[in-house]
């Protein structure tokens, strides 16, 4: 009876374990959407400024005076061999010559035009080549840790995935201090800072939001030395009975949330050897989510124990 007991709770327990494997890669992959939702938003914003420039150039081509002077010079070639006559003594062949020179200057500036929308296609283009760059040098290949500037990974997070948010009417400042290199993770930290970036974007476009702010604060804090990264907003807060559970799968405050980003955060935190918490006043008073990573030895570039 009592190995049929044992049997049964080792079955229990590994199923359980397989359980919280598998919830953790859905965090995980969870989290990895949220940073590729970023990255395909600012592609599909840098496309509709090329879809306006292409529209632009088919009207621009439809209303050309190009096919106009082709008939004007169709009626050149019909007289060739009385052209002299036929622009002295033909009503069509007297207002030819001015009808050409103000077509040729209406050419000239359609192809001013044409050369303006081409070189905004080229410009998008050119834009989407380095936002994707941008986030392949971001992503890097996971699970390798390497010593990185953590301001200028903060600072290209921020250009890459920020991008359209001040004409939503979000402005996001930086405040920082300056910090050694950090071993750390690239793909999974950037999981986390842009979980908390969107999680303050949502926040702060809440109707009951009081302003449109966030605040991303970088420093060292402790002994052995943390690195801190805390992301500020002036959203629509939180109730405290939720903090306790704003980091648990599947929680989430939005109607169309899921509860992965914070929950796929929080785990990646705890991975790197970190933590993640959140402070907040109440409802209408903002949120402060706070990291803090272990800064690395400036003797043998390992995590300090």
């Amino acid at each position: 009876r009592n190995r049929e007991l044992e049997q049964l709770v080792a079955e229990r327990t590994g199923e359980i374990r397989r359980q919280e494997v598998a919830l953790r890669e859905v965090s995980r992959r969870a989290g990895m959407a949220e940073v590729a939702t970023g990255v395909l938003h600012n592609v599909g914003n840098v496309f509709n400024g090329v879809n306006v420039s292409v529209s632009t150039i088919g009207g621009m081509v439809r209303r050309s005076k190009a096919l106009d002077v082709q008939r004007a010079v169709g009626l050149l070639r019909d007289h060739l061999g009385d052209l002299p006559g036929f622009l002295t003594t033909d009503e069509r062949g007297r207002q030819l010559p001015g009808y050409l020179i103000r077509a040729t200057d209406q050419l000239v500036k359609e192809r001013e035009g044409l050369l303006g929308e081409l070189e905004n296609v080229d410009s998008g283009i050119s834009h989407v080549t380095q936002i994707i760059s941008a986030q392949q040098s971001l992503a890097g290949a996971g699970g390798v840790e390497e010593e990185i500037d953590l301001g200028a990974l903060i600072d290209e997070t921020l250009r890459l995935h920020t991008q359209g948010w001040a004409a939503e009417g979000i402005a996001v400042e930086v405040e920082r201090e300056p910090l050694p290199p950090v071993l750390l993770d690239r793909p999974q930290f950037v999981q986390i800072f842009v979980n908390l970036l969107t999680n303050a974007r949502n926040a702060v476009l809440h109707p009951e939001a009081a302003d449109r702010r966030i605040l991303v604060r970088l420093g060292a804090v402790g002994e052995p030395p943390q690195a801190r990264i805390q992301v500020l907003d002036t959203g629509v807060g939180i109730a405290p009975e939720h903090l306790v559970s704003i980091f648990n799968y599947g929680f989430t405050m939005r109607p169309n949330g899921r509860g992965f980003g914070l929950h796929s955060a929080a785990n990646a935190s705890r991975q790197m050897g970190g933590a993640l918490r959140v402070e907040s006043p109440g409802l209408g008073q903002g949120a402060t989510f706070t990291l803090e990573i272990p800064l690395t030895s400036s003797t043998n570039g390992k995590r300090p124990k």
